[in-house]
């Protein structure tokens, strides 16, 4: 199971409007973390405070699909 830039754009809009939880870092919860993808078109997550990535488990993956889900239905 994979996200699409699109699911993680709304899921960033659901996070904008207080309707989701923010992906935090796990080093310092204040961090910024952005999405990106790579060469092979896969999502990840990059954190501009500590500059560490990575890509999203299945827990992740289902909490985010999750809420686009609930948003949408």
């Amino acid at each position: 199971m994979d996200l699409t830039i699109q699911e993680v754009t709304y899921y960033n809009d659901l996070v904008k409007n207080n309707k989701a939880l923010k992906i935090e870092c796990k080093f310092n919860k204040e961090d910024t973390i952005i999405s990106r993808v790579d060469s092979s078109d896969k999502v990840f997550f990059y954190c501009l405070g500590c500059r560490s990535s990575f890509y999203p488990g299945i827990n992740l993956i289902e909490r985010i699909k999750g809420y686009i889900s609930l948003s949408t239905s």
